[in-house]
């Protein structure tokens, strides 16, 4: 289908207009130059150490992602299947497809994780990210734009949109979304016609890559897809059933190139080990409360000073506040959506920022902090096989993207319509950037990375704990407590431990099959360590029951050692151990140790 309504092949017009000449290699490498600086910026303070510096906010997310970025490569290196993480939740181990694992970023990047460690590649990645995901937009945008100017504006809210600069708050998944706007560009190269096998071949890829990257970014992108494409054929039904088959054979090449790639770790993770089904998360919690879109945050300290508003009257700063615009560029899009209805690309982009901006208000609307009881589009949507799972949140990332496209429209028609001088068109981008600065975000926080204890920096570890052993490390590893995660894989993740942060299935066994939880189905001694540790049970207080469970649930976990790590509560934790093992460990450097007979 031509998406200007001609018929295919046809040598009129279409929506991707391409520039008329190559651009000069100096401009071609301002953007993404400029994109990279302000990346750097905002991450300048985890870069100043970026191997024992990590995003303050949200640290037990940045420990699970880090870790699934040294684990994956880590079993691909001994030989090990890298979809199924055995070090940690032993002996069950974790289905990486369930994860948030960047499966595909994890292995191209495993030189500088496997050398430096996965904090170095997590900061790495959210500059490349952010600056990534603003140069592809501008590379999209510079097909539909004639002017660079354009497009550069265009990758700019793109990529440092509220929706990616808070989801950089410890969500690395959702800033790695560079993949997003070739992803659509080629989507629309399939549809406008006539059908070349390569664009579909390249379709298919990029859709592999990015499923591979975050799946979650991936189905957005696909509901993405599928309402352009009703919106395209909605607006040229005629030319949409004539260019039908030329559409088919498209998709359908795209469809196996995809399947040909996907095909075994989808095959893992529907029919593999550790399955599970439905959302770990509340339902219809993350999703866009009305006002976001026009509320600042705490995060935005220029939209904060431009709006007025008081510091109860702000948006909690939280990484699922995805939705923020702002009035001035709310109202510009909305405007220039209605005004240029008549064009197809204004229509189509218009059209779907729109869906989309309904589709993340969830099922039932909720404005102001208030729930209302009137279902939305999403209500049904989501009934969908598969689409329970996704928080519709994070349909902001998308939707800041669309709105760039916009901008950009309205740019290039700005930048026709006004003298070819510098003076003009300086002061056109000046009038752009002063509606875009409100956005403008503050430098992500940093703060320490856990220490890595002595026993293990000084390689003492290699002497106690064997490569291939089980090791309870306490404070035992969950959603609220990762510090074992950041000692193991400053150990190499030689070997494995109970417990841990991932989304599992919430019952016993790898081949069990349950609902989502993200934490590790708790036995009996390990929320006794927690008690312990919070003061809610004295090591004084333990049962001859207590330790025959224990002695229980050690043998099920496969522990050969227990380590006690530095942390505040080590002796009370390690008086606990004392009375359920019937002996004291010993003391090597800061950690307490035992060793259990096999």
């Amino acid at each position: 289908m031509s998406v200007t309504g001609t018929t295919t092949g046809s040598p009129g017009p279409t929506l991707l207009r391409r520039r008329p000449s190559l651009p000069r290699p100096t401009a071609a490498w301002a953007p993404p130059l400029v994109y990279l600086l302000l990346a750097i910026g905002i991450c300048i303070h985890l870069l100043a150490d970026p191997m024992h510096r990590v995003v303050a906010g949200n640290p037990h997310d940045v420990a699970l992602i880090s870790y699934f970025l040294q684990a994956e490569p880590s079993a691909l290196l001994h030989g090990h299947n890298p979809l199924l993480i055995t070090t940690m939740n032993a002996p069950d181990g974790v289905n990486v497809m369930w994860n948030t694992g960047l499966l595909l970023p994890a292995m191209i990047l495993a030189p500088i994780t496997l050398t430096l460690g996965g904090t170095v590649t997590f900061n790495l990645l959210l500059v490349a990210g952010l600056a990534g995901s603003a140069w592809t937009a501008y590379l999209l945008a510079r097909r539909f734009t004639q002017h660079r100017v354009s497009a550069f504006l265009a990758g700019l809210l793109y990529g440092f949109s509220p929706a990616i600069t808070h989801q950089a708050v410890g969500h690395l998944h959702l800033v790695v979304a560079f993949l997003l706007p070739p992803l659509l560009g080629t989507l629309v190269d399939v549809v406008r016609g006539p059908f070349r096998w390569w664009t579909s071949v390249l379709l298919g890829l990029l859709a592999a890559a990015q499923l591979l990257t975050g799946e979650e970014l991936f189905a957005c992108a696909a509901i993405t897809g599928a309402v352009l494409c009703l919106v395209l054929a909605a607006s040229r039904p005629r030319t949409a059933i004539v260019s039908g088959f030329s559409w088919l054979r498209g998709f359908v090449v795209a469809g196996a190139t995809f399947g040909l790639l996907t095909f075994v770790p989808l095959l893992f993770q529907l029919h593999g080990p550790r399955q599970q089904f439905g959302s770990p998360f509340a339902f219809d919690y993350y999703k866009a409360d009305l006002t976001w879109f026009v509320r600042p945050d705490r995060w935005m300290p220029l939209h904060r000073l431009a709006s007025g508003l008081s510091e109860s009257q702000l948006a909690v700063g939280n990484t699922e506040h995805d939705a923020l615009l702002g009035w001035p560029l709310l109202l510009f899009g909305l405007g220039f959506v209605v005004w240029r209805w008549h064009d197809l690309k204004v229509r189509a982009v218009g059209g779907t920022a729109v869906v989309l901006g309904i589709f993340s208000l969830g099922s039932m609307l909720k404005a102001d902090n208030t729930w209302t009881h009137l279902h939305l589009p999403w209500f049904y949507v989501q009934q969908l096989p598969l689409m329970k799972g996704l928080l519709p949140e994070r349909f902001g990332i998308l939707v800041a993207g669309l709105v760039g496209l916009l901008i950009a429209f309205g740019a290039d028609l700005l930048l026709e319509r006004v003298p070819s001088r510098p003076v003009a068109r300086l002061t056109l981008l000046v009038a752009a950037l002063i509606l875009l600065a409100p956005l403008t975000p503050r430098p992500l926080e940093a703060t320490a990375r856990p220490a890595t204890p002595t026993f293990i920096s000084t390689g003492l570890s290699k002497t106690f704990l064997a490569s291939g052993s089980t090791v309870l490390v306490l404070p035992f590893p969950s959603p609220t407590n990762t510090n074992a995660m950041d000692w193991q894989a400053d150990d190499g993740l030689r070997w494995s431990m109970p417990g841990g942060y991932f989304v599992g299935p919430g019952c016993q066994g790898r081949d069990c099959r349950g609902r989502a939880i993200m934490a590790p189905n708790l036995r009996v001694t390990s929320t006794l360590f927690k008690h312990v540790l919070t003061g809610a049970l004295s090591p004084h207080d333990i049962t001859p029951s207590d330790i025959t469970q224990a002695a229980i649930d050690l043998r099920h976990w496969g522990v050969t050692e227990v380590m006690v790590g530095p942390v505040a509560g080590q002796a009370t934790l390690a008086k606990a151990m004392t009375v359920l093992l019937g002996r004291p460990g010993i003391k090597l450097d800061d950690v307490w140790l035992w060793h259990l007979p096999s």
